[in-house]
């Protein structure tokens, strides 16, 4: 349900140019403590998501990286279908997988998120709760998938 939630918000902040202030105070419930990419971003993304969007050519899936700003940070094709909002009836949207300081219009935290089609998929282990809130927080402070 959260996950439907995230994406319609996402759909209404594109839509309708709905505050991005407003949507990310709803997404975040993180402490505003600055997160520290080594020790809490990098181990959650190694886990979790560069097995299928590192710098292994071979392994990458959907031509994503998430180790690369720029291949992080490039608008990706939002397929509606794939994230089953069929019944809206709205053309694809165009989103980064992570947008700098707007976690509400990131693709990787909406798909994370997403308890119909969820990242990772095919039941593989998905990250907890709070390691949602660390990656929300990093994408709030800057996102940066690189350390600074």
């Amino acid at each position: 349900m959260i996950s439907r939630v995230l994406v319609l918000l996402l759909l209404m902040s594109a839509l309708f140019g709905v505050s991005s202030t407003g949507l990310s105070a709803l997404i975040s419930k993180g402490d505003p403590e600055v997160v520290d990419f080594d020790r809490q971003v990098r181990p959650i993304l190694a886990h979790y998501c560069l097995p299928c969007h590192g710098n292994d050519g071979e392994a990458r899936k959907k031509g994503l990286r998430l180790d690369d700003p720029e291949s992080a940070t490039a608008l990706r094709d939002l397929n509606l279908r794939d994230l089953n909002l069929r019944d809206l009836n709205l053309r694809d949207l165009n989103i980064p997988a992570i947008s700098p300081g707007h976690p509400e219009n990131s693709l990787a935290l909406l798909r994370i998120s997403d308890d119909d089609d969820p990242m990772p998929p095919d039941g593989r282990e998905r990250p907890s709760v709070e390691e949602i809130e660390i990656l929300t927080r990093w994408v709030e402070q800057g996102g940066s998938p690189t350390p600074s």
